[in-house]
């Protein structure tokens, strides 16, 4: 199969970038001057599942202007794959702080909640879907005070309907405990589901062996809807340092039927990723990873699990 030239050219130029600047030790941020900045990040994918072989790239580039006790953001997403491309600005908006504890955002942004772990997994809503549901525009107010940060955000979607979410994060003093992080989500008029998710994460030295140990986890669930009561879970056991840069976990998850708020997981299943990382340096890293997927059986389908085996490759400059 044949790429378009313009989509070839973006290929090889990537390929060409990565060869080159791989051997040396570059910055992921490089400042064009005092008050402006780019940071690029590029991954990627390679999926082998049974006699499929399929792989992404991921470009991502970002720029910052800094003005006076406010600065502009303007980032672009690519995702390039052997039978599809598309790309999307996933940053375009004004940032003002004019109190350290007070952040005021508006224009188009992230809404994230990715689990603080090796798998970087969301149950809802995360920066990697690329579409309206993530990337969208709105008012987010960020209030901070000690160890306890407050958000809410105010969002409007292109086909006029809009969300509100509110996220609570508190820090606890100790060796490496949370944030706790406290979600809810209100979508829209047209569909009235509660959404609420807890997550946190534990990390403490193992003392009889090098490296430390992290527990992580998020709940979540839909409030108001009896009739379905719709949920989901993951929970991760990870093993970060046993050699220096390297880090090994496991990660359990589960989705209802109907739980589609995701884009990491998909509902109606139960699944298993085994995953080893390796930090060759701040610009680059390389990921292994071993995924089961088991479909929750119903009456008319056909339990059938699927494995497959997932490397990535990122990096920056």
């Amino acid at each position: 199969m044949s790429l378009p030239k313009s989509r070839s050219f973006f290929l090889y130029l990537n390929i060409a970038l990565f060869i080159f600047f791989l051997p040396s030790l570059v910055q992921a941020e490089y400042w064009l001057s005092d008050s402006l900045y780019v940071e690029n990040n590029q991954q990627f994918l390679l999926n082998q599942q049974t006699n499929d072989t399929h792989w992404q790239l991921l470009p991502e580039l970002n720029f910052t202007q800094i003005l006076s006790h406010s600065e502009i953001s303007l980032g672009a997403k690519l995702n390039l794959e052997e039978d599809a491309s598309d790309g999307i600005i996933n940053n375009l908006n004004i940032r003002f702080a004019p109190l350290s504890r007070l952040v005021t955002i508006l224009g188009r942004q992230k809404i994230s909640y990715k689990q603080n772990d090796l798998f970087r997994t969301s149950l809802s809503k995360n920066d990697d879907k690329v579409d309206g549901f993530n990337y969208s525009q709105g008012l987010r107010i960020i209030h901070r005070l000690g160890y306890i940060e407050q958000s809410v955000f105010l969002n409007q979607y292109a086909h006029s309907t809009a969300s509100t979410h509110y996220q609570l994060k508190v820090g606890i003093p100790g060796y490496k405990v949370g944030p706790l992080v406290i979600a809810l989500e209100y979508p829209s008029e047209s569909n009235r589901i509660l959404r609420g998710m807890l997550g946190s994460a534990l990390q403490f030295p193992l003392r009889i062996v090098p490296g430390d140990w992290q527990w992580a986890f998020q709940y979540a669930t839909e409030f108001n809807q009896p009739q379905t009561n719709q949920r989901a879970w993951q929970t991760s056991i990870s093993w970060l340092g046993f050699i220096p840069q390297h880090k090994i976990g496991v990660l359990f998850s589960h989705n209802d039927e109907a739980w589609t708020y995701s884009d990491d997981f998909n509902p109606g299943q139960d699944q298993i990723d085994l995953r080893y990382q390796w930090d060759i340096n701040q610009q680059a890293s390389l990921e292994f990873s071993l995924n089961q997927i088991i479909p929750k059986q119903t009456s008319n389908d056909k339990k059938i699990e699927t494995l497959s085996f997932k490397f990535a490759f990122s990096f920056s400059f």
